[in-house]
């Protein structure tokens, strides 16, 4: 497959992702294509079509196709990103301040390493909820409190953020509590309607009762904050901005990155990506 050096493209408001622009330098295919797993989150077209225009790359998403998350640079990257989405639209969307909250997190992955460390930035008092001892280990060496799931008691607790990394479904009380769906699809904690409509086969499920805006009703009581979507394009300009533009930047450059050479090499591409980062 030989390879060119594709034309930089020209400093403008028309490139908004500058972590892709310079990993768009690099001799790479004339075309090329990748699908990525994203967590379920889909890539929205005004991203993919950024990504033909510029760099003649083709990214779609896929479950079981190339995983970003698991991967060190990419992973942190796109995790600390998402714990900073969710934190604010918890706060958006409650008016709740997170200093001095009882907060667990669930999950075993960079979203929820990246979720622990800034609740604990904003003052919150953290416990790390897992059923492998690793992550617990992490944070137990990190001055946290750990707890496996069978442990995680709504009595002791006044939020729970679940990213929905767990090898197995964690289930959390919700009875008077908030419960933060961080997972990339928003998909780790289904409301009052969602869950009516799995148990009946309905499509047509009743709306669940809303607190407010972005805040649902939970089976078992409680309340669900949804999420944002992992790259909204419903912005001016561009249409993209901020956090959006963050997360579409990163997953681009690793595409250009990972399609560079011969072959589909994420690894390479998730050390690169971590060299651009810090360049």
């Amino acid at each position: 497959m030989p390879l060119t050096r594709v034309p930089a493209p020209e400093p403008s408001a028309a490139v908004p992702l500058p972590l892709s622009a310079r990993a768009g330098l690099s001799p790479r295919p004339a075309t090329a294509g990748i699908a990525l797993d994203l967590g379920g989150a889909a890539l929205p077209e005004a991203v993919r079509d950024l990504a033909r225009e510029r760099w003649a790359l083709d990214v779609t998403t896929a479950p079981g196709a190339v995983d970003p998350w698991g991967l060190p640079a990419v992973g942190a990257l796109l995790g600390q990103a998402r714990a900073e989405q969710v934190i604010r639209a918890f706060s958006a969307r409650t008016n709740l301040s997170l200093a001095g909250a009882r907060v667990a997190v669930v999950g075993d992955g960079p979203i929820a390493a990246a979720l622990s460390t800034a609740l604990t930035r904003i003052g919150s008092r953290v416990l790390v909820v897992s059923g492998s001892p690793l992550p617990r280990l992490r944070a137990r060496l990190a001055g946290l409190a750990d707890a496996p799931p069978d442990e995680l008691g709504p009595a002791h607790l006044d939020h729970v953020f679940h990213s929905g990394e767990a090898d197995e479904p964690i289930s959390v009380p919700g009875a008077g509590r908030l419960l933060v769906d961080a997972s990339p699809a928003g998909a780790a904690i289904p409301d009052a309607a969602s869950a009516h409509a799995a148990d009946s086969g309905d499509g047509d499920a009743a709306t669940a009762d809303a607190a407010r805006s972005g805040v649902h009703a939970v089976v078992g009581g409680g309340w669900r904050v949804d999420p944002p979507p992992l790259i909204s394009t419903a912005a001016s300009g561009n249409g993209l901005s901020g956090l959006d533009r963050h997360v579409a930047d990163v997953i681009v450059a690793f595409a250009l990155l990972t399609t560079q050479g011969e072959t589909i090499d994420p690894d390479r591409a998730d050390a690169q990506l971590a060299e651009l980062v810090i360049a």
